[in-house]
């Protein structure tokens, strides 16, 4: 049973037993016993079917080992000057996410440089799972895909997660004369309030697939401009609508470069 108190923090308990019979033997057996704040169990594919370390993708980061409120090293997070917040949390007892506390009004957003790569590398793949827990204000997240390291016009590819408050799409955009030209939305299984695993994948024929929980939803050849430094760490930009207002969580993020 879960017994709350308002006790301060604990770190660590001691249990003293007394006995007045030196003759009697007991038995104490304790499991699962945590000591900390109270958490929301967010529903998590993670929880209910524990992925193995083998099936993760190369370079996945896990927000497990990474204490709560702090960013991973290959993630870059910018405020630009909101209120809005991103960091790990707690979502049950033994599972942490990268939760981004996305407010109105705000272009907030965060890099995620490659985090794996292979010598000879063809072609960029990044993977999350991403959880809209709540949307105040419908919108979208635009992911950008930078390639870099093979040559200095590898092209930069754009895609949009969009969420009408209830239902989630995907479309590919490209720039055109300087402005966004947004392709035909296609509407994916994925909902808000469910997990959802997001793969974008760049090949060297310069084409993107963007796939929800494994099926290929839209392919494109439209490019969203050229990454002109060639020298430069591959990553992805994660830059929600300025007027989106959502609570967004994700977990085993990853951005590899591979054969």
């Amino acid at each position: 049973d879960i017994v709350k108190t308002d006790w301060p923090e604990l770190t660590e308990a001691t249990s003293i037993i007394y006995m007045n019979d030196s003759t009697t033997w007991l038995t104490w057996d304790v499991d699962n016993l945590y000591f900390g704040p109270e958490v929301a169990d967010v529903e998590s594919p993670i929880e209910k079917q524990p992925i193995k370390e083998s099936d993760l993708p190369a370079g996945n980061i896990s927000f497990n080992d990474i204490e709560d409120a702090a960013i991973p090293e290959k993630i870059a997070y910018l405020a630009e000057g909101s209120d809005s917040t991103l960091g790990v949390v707690a979502v049950s007892r033994t599972n942490k996410v990268l939760y981004f506390d996305k407010n109105a009004d705000s272009n907030a957003h965060f890099y995620v440089n490659a985090t794996a790569k292979d010598v000879g590398a063809t072609k960029l793949v990044f993977n999350t799972q991403m959880y809209f827990a709540k949307v105040d204000a419908a919108g979208y997240v635009d992911y950008t895909l930078m390639p870099s390291g093979a040559a200095a016009a590898d092209r930069v590819y754009k895609v949009r997660v969009i969420t009408d408050g209830t239902k989630i799409s995907v479309a590919p955009v490209a720039l055109v004369d300087g402005a966004d030209v947004v392709g035909e939305a296609v509407e994916t299984a994925a909902t808000v309030g469910k997990w959802f695993k997001l793969s974008i994948e760049y090949t060297e024929n310069e084409k993107i697939v963007v796939s929800i929980d494994g099926k290929a939803v839209v392919t494109s050849t439209a490019a969203y401009g050229m990454f002109k430094d060639a020298s430069a760490t591959s990553q992805v930009l994660v830059a929600p609508e300025k007027a989106l207002a959502a609570d967004i969580y994700f977990e085993n993020v990853s951005l590899s470069q591979l054969k």
